[in-house]
């Protein structure tokens, strides 16, 4: 499997034009991956998504712990996204990839941190 190279869109109303980036891969039904605190950032990019089904999974944690990767796969084979949108920091991305890894979805992410794991394949 080839490893796409990082699309990065920033400043200022960038979370406006996620409805673009989501576009740009086909995105239709993305799997929303967050901490619980994340709930106002969630609201906003979720005001952008127009007339996507989504589906939210608040479970990401620091250092993410095995049992959090499951009950998000769990998400996935229930809800059936056809990418992963990670909302938030570290915890947030680093769950999307492990769900990635076992899932083979792409991921968006929306860094509300620079932790640098929305930039790496690792």
């Amino acid at each position: 499997m080839s490893e796409t190279p990082p699309r990065v869109v920033f400043g200022a109303g960038a979370v406006a034009r996620i409805g673009d980036a989501l576009d740009a891969i086909g995105v239709r039904r993305p799997l929303l991956i967050t901490t619980p605190g994340q709930t106002g950032t969630l609201a906003t990019v979720r005001s952008h998504l127009d007339d996507r089904q989504s589906a939210v999974c608040d479970r990401a944690a620091l250092h993410v712990p095995v049992a959090r990767v499951r009950e998000a796969i769990n998400d996935v084979d229930r809800f059936r996204p056809d990418a992963l949108l990670s909302i938030g920091g570290g915890s947030a991305v680093g769950l999307a990839k492990a769900v990635a890894l076992e899932r083979r979805l792409p991921i968006v992410a929306v860094p509300t941190t620079y932790a640098g794991s929305e930039m790496t394949s690792i």
